[in-house]
């Protein structure tokens, strides 16, 4: 039995009914009746424009009470009758109130990926008002409906054979309304479809025939919405069917490998003098053919259509040709797997690209069992990143921002099914998903169901997480995913405090593993797809330069870090940056440089106008504390600014600009800065603009906050000597305070009664000054109980002690200061020597404090293996496994000196500071600040590194504890540094010169004392 369509579009209800349409139609109805009064199996199908001028409810009134009653009593029952939207079939009221919302998502040219995401994400619920009216109305008139939740496109069944899609092609229409030029606003080229429930539709329906139908023609679509929908149509659809052009077209469309049907049907009424008219398609029973016959009104009724069927008869055949691929599921196998593996490919890719004018490149990085940054090298095992998922299981990931953490959970999501087809693993960012266990299942569940998975697919789930971990996430996505591992992507900042460390409120264990910088040849693979990408650079010359600027620049070998100077050198710039600032505005320079060479953009501000212009837009967001901003907030907080400086800046340029070149990225119809250092940088540069921005964040150390804008605002010019002097004040103030609150004296060395080895008596006596200290501060009693307790009992709870008698001694506010103070000091070449010297004295204090408060609480932190209080953290790392009770506490103690150098040596390390440092350890003082220091020389090894070092053992005393701590110091980076062969022998010499001192007590150990220790140790060295 043959099936019927017909099909109607372009209707045009109007507000103020008038006799012709009145005429049309009812001539319509007439000559329906008589065309299909043979016939059974007959549907109606409107591809959509309801409507002349919006959802108005009176329009479908008369439809209802007039045109579906007729459509009725010729047997188009509810059951019978589809209807897609078009453009004149949007809420125009709601289009126009949201105007802003709608037009920034069009300027911002987004991917199929993206638009999936926001349709389904956080403007879910703009584009669904957008339809509401026309939602409400055919639930009226249809049993085919479309849904609020499926009101991008939905799937039927016609027959058990024939199923039809229907697509809306509407979403971003703006239905004819003007912009604020009084243009109206094309929607040619730029209508974006939904593609996951579609692709999903198409893998369930085991249909012999299959009808796509949407108001628009595909080359109405964006350039991705033609492609992907162009390609379904070949390979997937019989028939399609359109409207909105107003003219005929039925074609046999073919590639050269498939083929479809396309019918785009002719407006049914617009205006009388137009041609007007409807078509009727017969689908053969064997599916090999369809007829359309083509109805045209002429005066006074529908006639044959010999205007749209170029012949006598009105009537078009067209063949079907293609064997359909449903047939196969092989084939559909194969499809899902193409579409996955392009799915997790745009992720990564989308992630990698960093900035637009920089290629996306990935380098797989290496992992490791302990921190790249720990002194404790004892069994650290180092792998590729793949070792992650083989197997996967319950894990967390951790490393400094900005590494790659993001990157390497899309990564490890695509290498897994491109491994393992059908093992699906999920990327979830924390941010996009409410944190609850329906909001959790019903995220996982529609993702799985938009690619067209199931549960079953399901092999892990990546959790990306940007501050402190969520622990109530991680316990409920474990709830509802027991058996499936969890890995969880923590990104922090460098060896940041005052984050609670929050993995031991899990109810479940998790596995530590940390992702390190690169190595070289990591960086070499770098250099090399930079220049593969079309970049002119020497490959080997380029890899040197790098290495070097990073270590001078001080900053971490991160695939972002490298991207950025390699840009700047391939631009031809002969010189290297001398800071993060520097670097940052000749990456910016060279962007603004290069659009001002394109046509569109001849006004494209100055450099130095962008930083002003846009400095003073994250004054606002500083000040606010928000990240979020709508493209509106931008322009017209900053043209009110440019108006009030008198300068000409075109914002709505510069926004789209920072836009294109990912510095600026959407979420949903907000926006903020892909990395929060833009946001710092810019509001260095407001500082120096204004005094008053400037007085706000210094005042009260505001800036404690985020460190990050006294690095910046420091490294503009290399020469703010108030600035130094505010925060040796601030430090000042805040180490005596912290003396005066905690009671612990300023000169009190825990460790000065400790020998090269923690054993035997020297823990005694370690043991006894510990407890004087302890007894003599004004530590809670319990604390000092606890210090004293050689039992352990571990049921005892001292964590509200700990919480009070740190929040009392504010260190956390001296460690912020210490960080910001420090990243200042290194960027601060053209500052008075004594100004300079005054601050690393304070630093040096704020370093002492937490390694007395650290061995103070060291019992406490051994016997629970974590200490959390307000808004600090302390906690066991790796390395510790192995111990327990009183062995655990002597490792404990021994790692504490080497932790707090970690802690703080990528703050402060420059090559530039090495004549400050010899300062400091001339004077021959040989305390715990020294001791710092010379570890934080020994880790970024500054140009005579190795000369301050000799001076610094030769000052000290052949059984110190803190030679025992340079060794080890000295052997990991021997061990385990990024070392040249120059490095590794002045690091050598150093070990040797240690071992000399010790074995000797030779107060400076002779050329030829060292030159026979070496000889004795080389071989054990690099055997161990």
């Amino acid at each position: 039995m043959s099936t019927h369509l017909v099909h109607i579009s372009d209707l045009h209800l109007r507000e103020n009914w008038h006799e012709e349409q009145g005429v049309v139609l009812n001539g319509f109805f007439d000559d329906l009746q008589t065309q299909i009064k043979d016939c059974q199996n007959v549907f109606a199908i409107f591809s959509g424009d309801i409507l002349q001028e919006g959802s108005r409810s009176e329009h479908y009134r008369y439809f209802n009470n007039s045109l579906g009653r007729k459509f009725n009593e010729l047997g188009i029952t509810r059951d019978r009758l589809i209807v897609v939207p078009g453009n004149h079939d949007i809420d125009r009221n709601y289009t126009s109130e949201n105007f802003t919302i709608f037009k920034s998502l069009q300027e911002r040219k987004i991917t199929e990926t993206d638009f999936n995401n926001n349709i389904y994400g956080s403007m879910h619920e703009q584009f669904k008002m957008k339809f509401l009216p026309f939602l409400k109305w055919q639930e009226s008139v249809t049993n085919m409906q479309f849904t609020e939740s499926n009101f991008c496109g939905c799937g039927f069944n016609l027959t058990d054979n024939i199923g039809i899609y229907c697509l809306n092609t509407a979403l971003c229409s703006f239905g004819g309304l003007k912009d604020e030029n009084q243009n109206i606003v094309s929607d040619y080229k730029e209508l974006h479809v939904e593609t996951r429930k579609l692709n999903k539709w198409i893998l369930q329906s085991d249909h012999k025939f299959r009808i796509l139908t949407m108001h628009h023609p595909i080359s109405w679509l964006s350039d991705w919405a033609q492609e992907e929908i162009g390609k379904l149509c070949y390979q997937h659809f019989d028939l399609v069917l359109s409207g909105h052009v107003h003219k005929k077209d039925s074609s046999h469309i073919y590639n050269g490998v498939d083929s479809y049907i396309h019918c785009s049907a002719p407006q049914l009424f617009s205006k009388k003098t137009d041609i007007l008219g409807y078509s009727i398609l017969t689908i053969t029973d064997q599916f090999d053919a369809i007829d359309v016959h083509y109805r045209q009104w002429a005066y006074d009724r529908f006639v044959t259509g010999t205007f749209f069927s170029r012949n006598d008869n009105g009537t078009v055949r067209l063949s079907s040709s293609r064997e359909k691929e449903s047939s196969s599921r092989r084939n559909m196998e194969i499809e899902l797997d193409n579409r996955v593996l392009s799915i997790l490919n745009n992720n990564l890719e989308r992630c990698l690209k960093c900035y637009a004018s920089l290629p996306a490149v990935w380098v797989l990085p290496n992992v490791a069992d302990r921190s790249e940054f720990s002194s404790d090298e004892k069994s650290t095992i180092i792998e590729t990143a793949d070792a992650v998922r083989k197997p996967f299981r319950d894990c967390i990931i951790v490393a400094p921002r900005q590494f790659g953490l993001s990157s390497l959970g899309h990564y490890l999501s695509l290498a897994e099914w491109r491994e393992h087809p059908g093992k699906y693993v999920m990327y979830i960012d924390s941010k996009q998903i409410q944190n609850h266990e329906t909001a959790i299942e019903r995220y996982v569940q529609t993702e799985l169901e938009e690619i067209g998975l199931s549960g079953k697919n399901l092999a892990a789930i990546i959790l990306d997480v940007e501050d402190s971990l969520k622990a109530r996430m991680v316990n409920n996505i474990k709830k509802l995913y027991k058996n499936i591992p969890l890995v969880i992507l923590v990104g922090r900042q460098d060896n940041e405090i005052g984050l609670e460390h929050e993995d031991t409120k899990f109810n479940t264990d998790f596995e530590t593993i940390f992702l390190w910088s690169l190595e070289r040849n990591q960086m070499r693979e770098i250099v090399q797809k930079f220049v593969d990408s079309g970049y002119d650079l020497q490959e080997e010359a380029a890899l040197d330069r790098l290495v070097e600027d990073l270590a001078n620049l001080n900053v971490h070998r991160t695939p972002l870090n490298c991207l950025t100077l390699l840009a700047v050198y391939a631009s031809g710039i002969d010189y290297s940056p001398v800071n993060r600032t520097d670097m940052f505005e000749r990456f910016l320079f060279l962007i603004f440089f290069a659009y001002k060479k394109l046509p569109d953009y001849s006004s494209v501000p100055d450099m130095k106008d962008a930083l002003a212009v846009i400095g003073a837009f994250c004054e606002k967001i500083i000040r606010e504390r928000r990240n979020l901003f709508a493209k509106s907030d931008f322009v017209l907080s900053s043209t009110k600014f440019c108006e009030s400086m008198s300068i000409n800046v075109d914002c709505s340029q510069l926004f789209e600009i920072m836009y294109r070149e990912n510095i600026i990225v959407g979420a949903g119809e907000s926006f903020y800065f892909r990395y929060v250092h833009w946001v710092y940088f810019f509001g260095a540069h407001r500082m120096h603009h204004s005094s008053e921005f400037c007085s706000f964040v210094l005042n009260d150390a505001y800036y404690m906050n985020f460190p990050e804008i006294i690095e910046f605002y420091s490294g503009v010019d290399r020469r703010r000597k108030e600035l130094l002097e505010i925060l040796t004040q601030d430090l000042q103030k805040v180490n005596e305070e912290f003396e005066v609150r905690t009671g612990i004296e300023e000169h009190f060395d825990p460790y000065s009664v400790a020998r090269w080895a923690l054993k035997g008596s020297a823990v005694g006596e370690l043991r006894n000054h510990l407890r004087e200290e302890a007894n003599r501060s004004s530590m809670p009693v319990d604390l000092k109980d606890k210090i004293a307790d050689s039992s352990y009992d571990k049921s005892a709870p001292y964590d509200q002690s700990i919480r009070t008698f740190v929040r009392d001694s504010s260190l956390l506010e001296c460690m912020q200061i210490v960080r910001a103070a420090s990243r200042a000091l290194r960027n601060s070449d053209y500052v008075e020597a004594e100004v300079k010297s005054d601050l690393l004295a304070e630093i040096m204090r704020g370093w002492v404090k937490e390694l007395q408060v650290l061995v103070m609480l060291s019992p406490v932190i051994a016997r629970q293996r974590f200490a959390i209080y307000d808004q600090i953290k302390f906690f066991l790392g790796a390395g510790f496994e192995d111990f327990e009770g009183e062995e655990l506490w002597h490792n404990l103690l021994g790692s504490i000196p080497s932790t707090v150098v970690s802690e703080f040596d990528k703050d402060i390390a420059s090559q530039r500071l090495t004549p400050l440092f010899h300062s400091i350890l001339k004077e021959g003082e040989s305390g715990p600040a020294e001791f710092i220091l010379t570890g934080v020389i020994i880790k970024c090894r500054p140009e005579k590194w190795e000369e301050l070092v000799f001076e610094y053992i030769r000052g000290i005393p052949k059984n110190s504890f803190y030679l025992l701590k340079v060794y080890e110091l000295l052997y990991h980076e021997y061990k385990y540094g990024f070392l040249d062969k120059k490095s590794r022998e002045q690091v050598f010499e150093a070990i040797s010169m240690a071992i000399a001192k010790h074995e000797t007590g030779a107060k400076n150990p002779n050329k030829s004392l060292v030159k026979k220790v070496k000889m004795q140790i080389r071989d054990k060295l690099d055997r161990d």
